[in-house]
């Protein structure tokens, strides 16, 4: 990533593993990749864990890739890489790992977490205190206890919600809307609460899905789905994004998720 935001290519990506992967997500200390991919055309069962070689490559972990639920989608990591949280689309929960020294996976007491139907995407908080998740019906506003349990305290309507990130002052929830080609945003109060920004509602390509911020909270990215492009914002002091200059950025096919490295 440049100064400006812009994106470019990494030398040597992309990289193969073998799977239809999709979604991902990075531990916050850069040493472990966990995804959700295809095992077969029919069942989409299994998190795939790789850990991250010092020029970049990947290497799959013993015992990946790691049980879930029936076609799980959505993955997150918590910020101070104790948790992975998986989201099951057809399934309608979610089911939480605790993160070994190896970067195997061990299931959190207590799930899976019910969260109403087509759980597709999560987003933690920084401080670990809040999850959403993004579903059919909106999205579902969850507390995080000690042991990375989720309770559901709240739900907020959206569109057709697809991906969504918080930003890292945890002040700010972005989240493609595929209903509205836009990116709804939020405030978030201190109780995990949502409500919506003025003008809350920022225009993306065709069909946005993944959503992410920069780890400085400086910059938003969406992938849009429709038209093979990603979407670039900087995000103002109140939340409020603006488009960064040559946004939107050619991608491949059809993009689905991306990330960004610590």
């Amino acid at each position: 990533m440049g100064a400006d935001g812009a994106l470019t290519p990494v030398p040597g990506s992309p990289f193969s593993v073998g799977k239809t992967i999709l979604s991902l997500a990075v531990d916050s200390h850069g040493g472990f990749v966990y995804a959700t991919a295809e095992t077969n055309p029919y069942f989409f069962n299994g998190v795939f864990a790789y850990s991250i070689g010092s020029n970049g490559s990947l290497t799959l972990i013993t015992g990946s890739p790691f049980k879930t639920g029936h076609e799980p989608f959505g993955i997150t990591v918590d910020q101070n890489g104790k948790f992975v949280y998986v989201c099951n689309s057809m399934s309608n929960n979610v089911w939480g790992y605790h993160i070994e020294s190896t970067g195997g996976l061990r299931r959190i007491s207590g799930d899976p977490f019910a969260v109403g139907s087509s759980a597709s995407f999560i987003a933690l908080d920084p401080t670990g205190s809040f999850a959403y998740v993004s579903a059919s019906s909106g999205l579902k506003i969850e507390s995080v206890a000690q042991n990375g349990a989720l309770t559901l305290i709240g739900h907020t309507k959206v569109g057709r919600p697809n991906s969504l990130a918080v930003d890292p002052t945890g002040k700010f929830l972005y989240v493609a809307d595929d209903a509205t080609n836009s990116l709804a945003a939020y405030s978030i109060d201190s109780s995990g609460s949502l409500t919506p920004l003025p003008n809350s509602r920022f225009a993306t390509g065709s069909s946005p899905f993944g959503v992410v911020v920069d780890r400085t909270g400086t910059f938003v990215y969406v992938t849009n789905y429709g038209d093979n492009s990603v979407s670039g914002y900087r995000i103002g002091s109140n939340g409020g994004l603006s488009q960064l200059s040559g946004s939107p950025f050619a991608a491949g096919t059809n993009p689905y998720r991306l990330t960004v490295a610590p």
